[in-house]
């Protein structure tokens, strides 16, 4: 332990210092990208903190190959979770009318039809 503490003051691993500062880098960068894309909403009229909810990603292509936080509204009745998650909801308790679920059928069936034709493609 000693030798680090001499070369970076800290008990901390260089890497844990350099893990913090990255921390830092993008919570700071994320909180401004929150704090404007709400600005923003609320300025335009088209922000309902009771309803809408934010999407948070961090996306590469900074000038040095870092990632960019980039924060954008949802609709209220948008959803976001893992393909394993919308299965067992679709399955069970997704309140989703008629129509919608009928479609979601038909988008499932074509594209399995699709996949069934490649692959017969590829064995023929």
């Amino acid at each position: 332990m000693l030798p680090t503490i001499r070369k970076t003051g800290s008990y901390q691993s260089n890497t844990q210092s350099q893990r913090t500062a990255l921390a830092h880098q993008l919570a700071s960068q994320a909180t401004a990208q929150v704090f404007d894309t709400v600005f923003r909403a609320v300025m335009d009229g088209s922000f309902n903190p009771s309803l809408d909810r934010l999407l948070l990603s961090f996306t590469p292509g900074g000038p040095n190959g870092e990632h960019t936080p980039q924060a954008t509204t949802l609709p209220h009745n948008a959803i976001v979770t893992t393909v394993p998650h919308f299965i067992r909801a679709v399955a069970s308790d997704l309140a989703i009318t008629t129509p919608d679920l009928t479609s979601l059928a038909l988008a499932c069936t074509q594209r399995l039809a699709s996949r069934t034709c490649r692959q017969q493609g590829v064995f023929s």
